[in-house]
């Protein structure tokens, strides 16, 4: 049993079901602001829901940021300690950075500054992913998270034009 993802464009993505829950986990806590609840919902099954071409292009960017940034290879490697916290269905908030300030000036933030954002948002979303365990919330379902996974999921989002998930 997989998870086939189809293309507007043609292209084709394929996951167990071991890969894709992992992997939409980690894309609804990162893209809770691209994606709607019933996005975060209906991915986790196969009953053909459509990710439109805006927002698939909107979660590879920020897949692509978060590979960029390290945080993908650190949530890997946090993956493997334990078992990750099951966030289906529910609002949580994503770790990507601007690089711009949300203010008048809208000027890109330097690599010293962009690291300090970051390494502050890692404390906080670790502290978040360590309450979760805390309060006693398991993954039983033996998923694996790869970040080459990660990777091609985003460059099928990149070039999609939407997709069905099915």
């Amino acid at each position: 049993m997989g998870f086939d993802l189809y293309g507007k464009n043609g292209s084709y993505f394929r996951n167990t079901i071991w890969q894709w829950h992992p992997l939409w986990d980690y894309v609804c806590q990162n893209c809770s602001d691209i994606l709607t609840t019933e996005d975060i919902e209906r991915g986790n099954y196969n009953d053909d829901h459509f990710i439109s071409e805006p927002t698939a292009r909107r979660i590879s960017r920020r897949l692509q940021e978060l590979r960029d940034l390290g945080y993908t290879t650190h949530y890997a490697k946090e993956f493997l300690k334990g078992p990750a916290p099951v966030l289906r269905g529910r609002e949580t908030k994503h770790v990507a950075l601007d690089r711009t300030i949300n203010d008048e000036r809208s000027e890109p933030l330097s690599d010293e500054c962009l690291e300090k954002r970051f390494e502050a948002k890692l404390i906080e979303s670790t502290k978040q992913y360590n309450e979760f365990y805390e309060s006693g919330h398991k993954y039983t379902d033996g998923g694996v998270f790869d970040e080459d996974n990660v990777s091609k999921f985003s460059e099928f989002c990149e070039k999609s034009r939407g997709f069905i998930i099915s």
